[in-house]
């Protein structure tokens, strides 16, 4: 039997083109996700098992867990499918599952993003490998995998363990600054509900000081910076610049020729950004003998771009000029003399020429005025020697001391008041009785007793006046 090839033949459906998805069909998709158990799987024989289900959200999620235990494991499957039923239906806040997932993640993983975003925001990379440092030790000292299991009676165990105790207070402090910001991101990044390590105790800075700086007294900077000029004019640049404008040995570094005005009226220098230790842009006001010194300096043909200081001098090199300089450096109370004692001379001296505390902190750009006043500001006790020579001296007279806080003059105002019975309401009204002056001259002045007289009489109208008696400039 014959066919017939010409024969028209069905179309074939292709199975390429797929409708395109409606609004109905992703609904219904989404409820089957609701309403799938989810599955564990087992990659391979021995390995961990890994659990599939579907959220609140309809979203499918894998989650491995860390057990060989296949009950287990659908003991755990059971749990995510309950907790994304009790949020479907709002009985469960689903911020308290957010952060379970999150503590369900090492606490080294947390860690990591941490310092990554300090890293990417600009923060110094000794900054940012201190603090890491800082973070490692807790974490391997606590033995943490968890940030729930980072206790704060553990850190505290830390910070009193005898590793930490071989630093200064102000060190351990800092360790439990980092550890507070490390949580405090941990709240800002939604890993946390809350910072649980703001109550770590912090160690008393004053009866446990190990280092502590003084500040340069006025011959000993006079006769360092002579020795510096004769020995290096490059390094006493640095040292007069940084004595004078509070500036830090890093923002001396950065300094370009570009960041210093010397033409202007009122000649700035300005610290950038991206060199200052807060990371925000300053500018900062010039002495004449500053501005004449680093005009000195320029070179004819110096680049914007150029740095201001060719040489910016090491650690090493300032205690051989503060040897050369003859400036004892052992003092017997422990307090030291480093390069950044020049900045802390600088407020110093601000203090000693009666500048106000904020202005000095907008100077010296700290972000609290507790700093500026308990940590740079180094008084000797010359400077308390002079404040109470300040003070007046007590007048023996009691009655003399009286008289000159009354009348402002050298005699003595004695008023005697007696009280007279009024008509109404039972007032007492107080006239006076008796006047005189312990002066002799004002005898001799009728005029001078009138205008002491009419004093008095103006008090006592303020005594018996409606309004309070009150006194002021005008009066």
């Amino acid at each position: 039997m014959s066919t017939d090839t010409n024969e028209p033949t069905d179309p074939i459906e292709s199975n390429d083109a797929t409708p395109a998805p409606t609004k109905r069909s992703a609904k219904r998709r989404r409820a089957r996700r609701l309403n799938g158990t989810g599955s564990v799987v087992q990659r391979r024989p021995g390995a961990c098992f890994t659990l599939q289900f579907t959220d609140a959200s309809g979203r499918r999620k894998t989650e491995r867990t860390n057990t060989t235990d296949r009950a287990l494991a659908e003991q755990l499957l059971a749990q995510r499918r309950n907790e994304a039923e009790r949020i479907r239906f709002g009985i469960l806040d689903p911020r308290g599952i957010h952060h379970a997932d999150q503590n369900r993640t090492p606490i080294q993983e947390h860690l990591d993003a941490y310092i990554a975003q300090c890293r990417l925001r600009g923060d110094s990379k000794r900054h940012v490998d201190q603090k890491k440092k800082h973070l490692d030790d807790v974490l391997t000292f606590t033995k943490a995998t968890q940030l729930s299991t980072l206790r704060v009676d553990d850190v505290n165990r830390y910070l009193l363990s005898v590793d930490a105790l071989k630093r200064g207070a102000r060190t351990r402090n800092i360790v439990r600054a980092d550890v507070v910001a490390f949580g405090t991101w941990c709240v800002k990044s939604d890993r946390l509900p809350h910072n649980p390590w703001t109550n770590v105790v912090r160690a008393d800075e004053v009866m446990d000081r190990r280092r502590e700086r003084r500040a340069f007294t006025s011959d000993e900077l006079t006769a360092f910076l002579d020795a510096s000029k004769s020995r290096s004019p490059d390094r006493w640049l640095a040292y007069f610049v940084a004595v004078n404008t509070g500036l830090r040995r890093s923002e001396l570094r950065g300094l370009r020729w570009a960041d210093v005005d010397l033409d202007a009226t009122e000649p700035t220098v300005t610290v950038r950004a991206s060199v200052s230790k807060n990371r925000m842009q300053a500018e900062l006001p010039l002495l004449p003998d500053v501005v004449a010194a680093l005009r000195a300096a320029k070179p004819t043909a110096a680049l914007p771009s150029a740095r201001v200081f060719r040489v910016v001098p090491s650690i090493r090199r300032f205690h051989d000029d503060l040897k050369a300089a003859k400036v004892n450096n052992d003092g017997l109370d422990g307090r030291k003399l480093d390069f950044h004692a020049l900045r802390a001379t600088f407020a110093t001296r601000l203090a000693r020429a009666g500048v106000a505390p904020q202005i000095a902190k907008r100077l010296l750009r700290h972000s609290d005025v507790k700093v500026t006043m308990q940590h740079y500001t180094k008084l000797e006790l010359a400077d308390l020697s002079g404040a109470v020579a300040k003070l007046a001296p007590i007048v023996a007279n009691p009655s003399d001391a009286q008289a000159q806080s009354a009348t402002g003059t050298d005699g003595v105002l004695q008023c005697k008041l007696q009280s007279q019975r009024g008509t109404g309401r039972n007032e007492t009204t107080p006239r006076i009785v008796e006047f005189k002056t312990s002066d002799s001259q004002n005898d001799e002045s009728p005029a001078r007793n009138d205008s002491m007289r009419g004093i008095a009489s103006s008090y006592v109208e303020r005594l018996t006046g409606i309004e309070p008696a009150t006194f002021s400039l005008g009066s």
